[in-house]
This record gives structure tokens, sequence and C-alpha cells, in this order.
């Protein structure tokens, strides 16, 4: 083995590992990936079909799919279309290729910048984390990791954490190119990633005023302000919402639809086993690690500086939900700085756990080994059982009275207060003491076993530390490839896909380009998208959607008085407790059993109020009995033409 860890043929098996994963997750994700956004909407066809088709959607209830116009990155598709005939269905395949190339290309770059050893396994395991596991699910925001594919999300995450990896390195001028790209993808992500940067910087402030940070300001400023100029300014939108829903009225309601903006009521740190925990372990685990992995003492104290900033705004945030309420501060969002410690903490982790697992320790062997596969087959991971023994050698010192240094000590405190807070929630009733946090799946001790016992008989061959590593290499592969395999759409979903992309191709084909469809409200989104038909909206376009961002009062009237058609008292569902999104997971039923079970004299006056011309319906909802001529049929859905008729259903 080479003396910085990396020999060639480790190297070779990480690279390996990380492109087999990397196909096997396009084809799990990219496969059906058409007839997923045929079911639940929202995508770039949608978008698409707006822009160059506005005649066709006269009469839509705007869902907010506007909002895709302030990612750059998105251009990709008209302009795919235009200039090289791909067509949006093609490309939606495509783009997650991409968007693996450029994790692949970011994990690199940190390992590259923050593992002195082993840097090529810490690079892949990196990149399966973020791609193709739970690992980096622990945002107090609740944005979730994974993504979803084919958008804007992976895009704006490579190119802030690869600005990061070359800050680090000081190549600030590829940094600002990188945060720029950023920017026009996901403004919100790619300022987070800034202020951890300057953070860093302010250790050194010469930096400020070094020819590369000039430079990388300059390009910064020439790429973001004209895109910021024209898309964000001066949105049409916003100019046009004269008037704003009253604040009291925006945060009851948000209380009920929203998962990310409000942790404290949303119940993140009363459900413990689901987030809070595992990213307090991994933390601990992070302070350990990273006085321990090779770093020089100047970037340990610049990493700490962008952590501390982060931690700070995600404390900030969180507080502020709760005190201070109110749509600015809400959208704002602060507390998803934790997603960004979360994903540049894991390089150090993962070298770490490197280091242990391909160490001399057995315990901190088998304990690693556990760790490392942990995210791909729990959610999310990150067990404190096994955080207490990988670190033991930091804070068993402590306990013995003697000196030890400041991370150990930071991370001996944060791991007394993580067992503290475990405890208490166990003897509250708020999480079983069989909690996923509090203990090791049952699963990953067959993991650990295949380790051992593929470690032993590689280690014969290719020699001890050598075949510890290869050995875990091959148990995260597999690993991965369990989480992968579950995450396969299965096959009767798939045909409900297809079902309901069929209905709308039926209705692009057969009605005029005019028609206004009402699809089944409890349905998030859909529909629009192969039919290139006006939808009169759903639940979560009605009360959610369509003005959460902008506060168009005219857009939230609208939307009430859809949603006052169903003859629902809204009241109740915004009072639930815990409030945040419980009060639109009950709502969602209801609504749609109204929908369902509504008779003949309900459809007709609501479509000559609104001028809606069809009623889709998915049969497994269906309650009711109806007289309207059946325009469309397949398995799982038919199509009410809104006029009388003799014929019976």
């Amino acid at each position: 083995m080479t003396a910085d860890g990396n020999s060639r043929a480790a190297a070779w098996a990480a690279g390996a590992l990380a492109a087999a994963m990397a196909a096997f997750a396009w084809w799990v994700f990219a496969a059906d990936i058409v007839l997923g956004y045929a079911w639940k909407g929202w995508s770039v066809i949608d978008w698409m079909n707006h822009a160059r088709l506005p005649e066709n959607f006269a009469r839509d209830f705007p869902s907010g799919i506007s909002a895709y116009d302030k990612s750059a990155f998105l251009r990709i598709y008209p302009l795919a279309e235009r200039w090289l005939g791909i067509a949006p269905e093609v490309m939606l395949r495509i783009v997650p290729a991409f968007e693996l190339a450029a994790v692949a290309f970011a994990a690199s770059a940190l390992a590259w910048a923050l593992a002195a050893r082993h840097r090529a396994p810490v690079a892949a395991v990196v990149f399966l984390y973020v791609v193709a596991s739970w690992g980096a699910d622990l945002d107090l925001a609740r944005f979730g990791m994974p993504y979803s594919y084919a958008l804007y999300y992976y895009a704006a995450e490579a190119s802030r954490l690869a600005a990061i990896a070359f800050a680090i390195r000081r190549s600030y001028a590829a940094s600002a190119l990188l945060l720029a790209l950023g920017a026009i993808t996901h403004p919100t992500m790619s300022l987070c990633a800034s202020a951890f940067i300057v953070a860093m910087m302010v250790l050194s402030p010469r930096e400020f005023l070094s020819r590369g940070a000039l430079a990388g300001a300059a390009l910064f400023c020439a790429i973001v302000l004209p895109w910021a100029w024209t898309q964000i300014l001066f949105d049409p939108a916003v100019a046009a919402a004269a008037e704003q829903v009253p604040h009291r009225q925006w945060l009851e309601i948000m209380h009920a639809f929203n998962y990310h903006f409000f942790p404290v009521e949303f119940g993140v740190f009363t459900q413990a086993d689901v987030r809070f925990l595992p990213l307090l372990s991994l933390a601990v685990l992070w302070c350990h690690y990273l006085t321990r992995v090779g770093l020089d003492p100047q970037t340990v104290r610049r990493l700490a500086a962008g952590m501390i900033l982060m931690a700070a705004l995600s404390v900030l945030g969180v507080v502020l939900s709760v005190v201070a309420p109110s749509p600015f501060i809400a959208k704002l969002s602060l507390h998803r700085a934790s997603l960004l410690a979360v994903l540049v903490a894991l390089p150090v982790v993962v070298a770490g756990l490197w280091r242990d697992l391909t160490g001399e320790a057995p315990v901190l062997r088998i304990a690693a080994a556990g760790t490392l596969v942990a995210p791909f087959l729990m959610d999310p991971g990150w067990p404190l059982v096994f955080t207490m023994v990988l670190t033991w050698t930091g804070w068993w010192p402590l306990v013995r009275g003697r000196r030890a240094r400041a991370a150990d000590g930071i991370s001996a405190a944060l791991l007394l207060v993580t067992i503290g807070l475990a405890v208490y929630y166990v003897g509250a009733g708020l999480v079983e003491a069989r909690s996923h946090a509090l203990r090791s799946n049952t699963v990953i001790w067959y993991a650990i076993a295949g380790f051992i016992l593929a470690s032993y008989a590689l280690g014969r061959i290719a020699g001890p530390a050598r075949g510890r590593g290869l050995a875990g290499l091959a148990v995260v592969a597999v690993s991965c490839s369990i989480w992968l395999a579950l995450q396969a759409t299965p096959e009767d979903r798939l045909r409900l896909y297809a079902d309901y992309k069929a209905a709308q191709l039926w209705a692009r084909e057969n009605t005029p380009p005019a028609s206004l469809f009402m699809a089944d409200p409890g349905h998030h989104y859909g529909w629009r998208d192969f039919s290139q038909r006006s939808s009169f909206g759903t639940l979560h376009e009605w009360l959610f959607t369509t003005w959460v961002y902008t506060s168009d009062a005219a857009r939230f009237r609208e939307g009430y008085a859809r949603f006052g058609e169903l003859g629902i008292d809204l009241a109740p569902f915004l009072r639930q407790r815990p409030s945040v999104a419980r009060g639109f997971e009950a709502l969602t039923p209801v609504v749609r059993e109204r929908y369902n079970s509504a008779d003949d004299a309900w459809r007709l006056a609501i479509a000559r109020k609104y001028g809606i011309d069809y009623f889709v319906i998915h049969k497994s909802h269906w309650r009711a009995q109806s007289a309207l001529p059946v325009a469309f049929e397949n398995a799982s859905f038919f199509i009410l033409r809104a006029e009388p008729a003799a014929a019976g259903r």
C-alpha cells in the first residue's frame, strides 16, 4: 500500500464501486421517471407546455410551476429540444446521468480537499451517501435527501459542494464560478454555501483582497447580477401581487400544509428517532474525527468556522420559527443550513470511519463497518450505539481525568448531551427504546458479519489493511444495492402511472385545447404534463403552491373559494396538534372522499359555475353513482363528460 493509503488497487476498486452504483442508480431512477412525473406532476414537461402552449392553459388554475423560471439550469430542456431535437421526455432520462456525474465530481473534490488518506474510497462512499442512501437525510428543514432527479437540486448541490472544496484549497476564482452557477440554479442553496466560505475566509482577512478572491467576486457578480435582474427583481408574478395575504392567515395555513418552515411544531425535536438524534450522532463523529484524519491545523480552524456559522444559522432559524414567525422568516428557512453542514461533514466522518475500518482495533473495525452501512439500511442511519464506541478514545481519557484536545472535549460534551436527550426521549415516551436512533438495525449485524468474513479472506490474499478496505467496499456495494433495489417502483404502481398517462394522452388527442378538467383534488399535482389541458386545481394547489412564495392575495382567495365548493370546514384541520403538515395529511382523505362520493347535481353545478368540461375519476377511490357520460375508461381511471346523459353508471 502507498504511503497515503491510496493503493492503485483500492482506487480502482472504489472507482468501480462508484461507477457500478451510479449506473444502478440511473437505471432505478431514470428508467420510469417519465411515468413517475406523469403521476406526480410538476415536471419540466408541464413547465414547457405552459410556455409554448399558453392558449391551452388559459383556464388553468396556477399550480406554481412558474417557479421553475427562476432556475437557469432548467433552460437545458428547451434548448435541447430547440437545438438538438431532443424531446423533454428523453431529456428526463439523460439529465439524471449528468446529475450523478456532477455529484461524483463534487464528492471527489471534497475528498481530495478533506481526506489526507483513502481519498478514493472516501469519495466513493460520500457520493453514494448523497445519491443513494438516507445518510444525508438529516436536514432540520426536511427538504429531503436524496433529491428528486431531473430538476435543479442536484445541480445546485454539486455546484456548492465543489465550490466549498475549491475554497478550502484557496482556488477562489473556481469557487466563485461554481457558486455563481449554483446561484442561478437555486439561489438559496448557493447563498448558504457563500456564507460558509466567507466564514472560512474571516480567519485570514487578507484573503478577501487576494487576486483570486477579487477575480472570483467579479466573476460571480458578472454572472449572477444580470440573471437576478431579469428573473427575480422584475418577476411579473410578484409585481402583479399588489395585495398580500395577511401574515396571520398565511402562517395559519402554512402550519397545516408545509413540512419545512416550522421544525419545532412539526415535531423534529420530539420524534427524535426520525432525524434529530442521528444528526447529533453525526456531529459527534465529525468533532471526533476532525483532528484525526490528517488535516492541517489551519484547515481544521477554517472548517470549524464554517460549521459554527451553519450551526448558528440553524439554531437561529429554529428559534425564529417559534418566537418571530413571519412569511419572510418562514420562507427563508435558515435552519436549512443544517443540510450543508451535514454534507460538508460527510467526507471527514467517512475518512475517519475508513481509518478505523482499516486499523488494528477489532472493536473499532466492527463499529466503523456498522456505521458505514447504516445509512443504506436505516433511515437516516448514524446509530448512537456505534458512535459511542467509535469515539471512546476521545471521551475515555476525560472520564479518567486526563487532559484531552479541545475537539475531544467538544465531542464528549456533545455525546453526553445526545445520550441525555436519548434517555429523556425514552423516559418521556416520545420515542421507543428500540428506536433506530438508539440501536442498530438487525440487518446491519449481518453486514458486519459479512465484513468480518470478507476482510479475513481478502486479508489472506491482499494483506490485512488492504483486505479490510476491499471488504468494506464490498459490504458498502451490497448495502447500497439493497437500498437501490428497494427504491424501484413496484409493477402495480407503474401500471397505475401508465394508466394515468394514458388518460392524459387521450385528453390531448380527443378534446379541444381549451377544455377544462377537474382531477381528484386529493392528488397533489399531475394531469397537465401529458394532457396539455387546463386543470381546475387540487387541494395542494388551491391552499399552498399557487401563493405560498408570492403571498398573492387574489390567488389565495380564488383557491380558497374553489376549496369551498367541496363544502368542508377548514378550521378544524388548521388546529391539528402538532399542527405542521398534520392538517394537510388529515384533510387530504376527506377531500378525496367528498369528490368521489358527490352526486351528479354537485358535479353539474360546479361545472356550470366554472366551465368544467370533464371530471377525472380514480376507480379505486370512486364511491358514487353517476349518469354522466363516460368519455374515456381504462383499468384505473375513467373520465366523465360534464353533461347530462340517459345512460347510468
